[in-house]
């Protein structure tokens, strides 16, 4: 797990990343009604930016296979923003 392909050097392909981001996340987040719309926003946590970038490591962790997420950084605002680099 975690080794990257002899012929790339990836250990994922960005591009397959990015399809797996779009899918998993955005098209479920964007332009939706954060406190009833997304399946894995628990109805009684409030969608802060916090909360929200632990549910999306979470979430994309399982569609992930053959590598590990390193962080997940939500940004809201230049100076507004929340990484989170799992649970060791």
């Amino acid at each position: 797990k975690g080794i990257p392909d002899p012929l790339t050097g990836f250990i994922i392909n960005v591009k397959t990343l990015g399809q797996i981001i779009k899918k998993v996340i955005t098209e479920k987040l964007d332009h939706s009604n954060l406190n009833l719309d997304v399946d894995f926003i628990p109805r009684d946590m409030q969608p802060t930016t916090e909360n929200l970038v632990v549910l999306i490591w979470k979430e994309l962790e399982t569609h992930l296979e053959g590598c590990k997420l390193h962080c997940v950084e939500l940004k809201e605002t230049e100076n507004i923003f929340a990484s989170y680099y799992g649970e060791e």
